[in-house]
C-alpha cells in the first residue's frame, strides 16, 4: 500500500507540472514545428519489426514500427540490459524509445530495463502495477520517479496508438488476481494491417483463464508464456489464439528446464500448424511485417535445419474464414457473442460469404464493428455442397 499512495501522490504532483511544461513549450515553439517526426524513406517498404531478443534466461521484446519509432518489452536481468540490450540499441541507432512496457516485477523482465532507463530517453512507461518489495523493483520504481518518465498503469481495455502501430492491453484487470504476480502479467495485443501479436511475459494459467473469460482474438503470432514453463500456455488459450507462429524466449541450457516437456507436447497438439522459434534454438528472432504477410528471420540454425525455413513468408494469420468457422470460434472474435455467431452461420447457410463486407447485411454488426473484425477474418471456400 505504500507504494499505491506513493505513486498516486507523485503522479498527480508531476501531472500537474507536466501540464504545466507543455502549454509552456507550445506557446514558445514555433508554429509548424510541434508533432513532427521524420517520415520513414519513400522507398522504403513500410514493416513493422518485432526483435524477441536473445537476453538469456529472460525475456525483452523490441519492436520498431513503420515510423521508426521504438517500443521496449521487458529487459531480461540486469547483466543482461548492459550487456546485451544496451549494444543492441546502439548498433541499431536507437536514440530514445517511445514506450516502455513492463509486464510485472520479476527480475527476468524488468533488471534490464534499469541501465536502460539510466541512459536512453524514455517517453513513457507502461506496467502493471502490482506491489513487490524486490531491491530491483523499488530501484525500477525510484528511477521512473528520478527521471521524471511518464508512469501509466496497464489495465484491461487500454489502448495506445505509436505511429501506424495499435496497442490493445487485455490484462490485467481490476480486481487484480490473487494467485501472484504472474497471474497478473500484462497482456499485451499489437497490431499492424492484418497481423497482431500478443505479448505475454509470463501470464500463467489462471491468468489465461481470466483473458479468455473476457475474450481473446486470434493472433498471427504468440509469444509463449513463462519462457514454456508448464505453468502457463493452456489448450485452450492455445486454441483460442490461433498462432501461425509462436516464440519461445529461454535460455540456454537455463536451470529450470524451460521450456518444459508438457508445454512442447501441448503446442504439437493443439497449434500443431504453428512454426515454433526459440531464443536458445535460434537466438535473437525477427519478425518482420508489412500488415499482410510476416518474415521471419533468425540470429541461429538449429542443427538438422535449413536456414531457408527461417526466412519463409508465412500467411497473415491463420485469421477465421467466415465460411467454415465453429461457433466457439465465431464467438471468441471481439463483439461477436452466441447470438451474432448463431446468426453468421444462418446467413452463412443461405448465401456463402464471398466479401467480408457482406457481415454487414447481419443485423447487429455495423460499420464500426466490421472494421474491428476486418484484420481478423476472411474468406475462402464455403463447405456448402454445390
Amino acid at each position: 500500500m505504500r507504494w499505491e499512495w506513493y505513486w498516486c501522490y507523485r503522479h498527480r504532483q508531476r501531472a500537474l507540472i507536466v501540464g504545466l511544461a507543455v502549454l509552456l513549450a507550445v506557446l514558445l515553439i514555433p508554429a509548424g514545428v510541434v508533432g513532427t517526426r521524420t517520415a520513414p524513406a519513400s522507398d522504403r517498404p513500410a514493416e513493422l519489426w518485432v526483435k524477441f531478443i536473445d537476453v538469456g534466461q529472460g525475456a525483452a521484446v523490441l519492436i520498431r514500427t513503420p515510423e521508426d519509432r521504438f517500443i521496449l518489452v521487458d529487459g531480461g536481468e540486469r547483466q543482461a540490459g548492459e550487456q546485451v540490450l544496451l549494444p543492441y540499441l546502439s548498433r541499431l541507432g536507437v536514440k530514445q524509445l517511445d514506450l516502455v512496457v513492463a509486464t510485472h516485477p520479476h527480475s527476468d523482465h524488468i533488471g534490464g530495463l534499469l541501465p536502460v532507463l539510466e541512459r536512453v530517453p524514455v517517453g513513457r512507461v507502461l506496467a502493471d502495477g502490482q506491489v513487490h518489495t524486490s531491491y530491483t523493483y523499488e530501484s525500477f520504481l525510484r528511477l521512473i520517479e528520478r527521471k521524471r518518465i511518464p508512469f501509466e498503469l496497464a489495465r484491461a481495455g487500454k489502448q495506445l496508438e505509436v505511429g501506424s502501430v495499435r496497442l490493445l492491453v487485455l490484462h490485467p484487470a481490476e480486481p487484480l488476481l490473487p494467485s501472484g504476480l504472474n497471474s497478473n502479467s500484462v497482456v499485451l495485443r499489437i497490431e499492424y494491417g492484418q497481423v497482431a501479436f500478443l505479448l505475454t511475459g509470463d501470464l500463467d494459467i489462471p491468468g489465461e483463464a481470466a483473458v479468455l473469460r473476457r475474450k481473446v482474438a486470434p493472433a498471427t503470432v504468440l509469444q509463449v508464456a513463462h519462457h514454456g514453463s508448464s505453468d502457463s500456455t493452456s489448450c485452450g488459450w492455445l486454441k483460442a489464439v490461433q498462432p501461425a507462429i509462436v516464440v519461445i524466449q529461454s535460455g540456454a541450457g537455463n536451470p529450470y528446464g524451460h521450456p518444459h516437456r508438457e508445454t512442447l507436447q501441448r503446442l504439437a497438439a493443439c497449434a500443431p500448424r504453428a512454426r515454433i522459434y526459440r531464443n536458445d534454438q535460434h537466438g535473437t528472432v525477427t519478425l518482420i511485417t508489412d500488415g499482410r504477410e510476416v518474415r521471419v528471420e533468425t540470429e541461429k540454425t538449429p542443427p538438422g535445419t535449413s536456414k531457408a525455413l527461417d526466412t519463409d513468408r508465412l500467411p497473415s494469420s491463420n485469421r477465421l474464414d467466415l465460411n467454415r468457422a465453429t461457433r466457439e470460434e465465431l464467438e471468441a472474435l471481439p463483439g461477436i457473442g452466441p447470438v451474432l455467431a448463431q446468426r453468421i452461420i444462418d446467413y452463412r447457410q443461405e448465401h456463402p460469404f464471398v466479401t467480408v463486407d457482406q457481415l454487414l447485411e447481419i443485423k447487429g454488426i455495423g460499420p464500426k464493428l466490421l472494421e474491428t473484425l476486418r484484420p481478423l477474418v476472411m474468406v475462402g471456400q464455403s463447405e456448402r455442397e454445390d
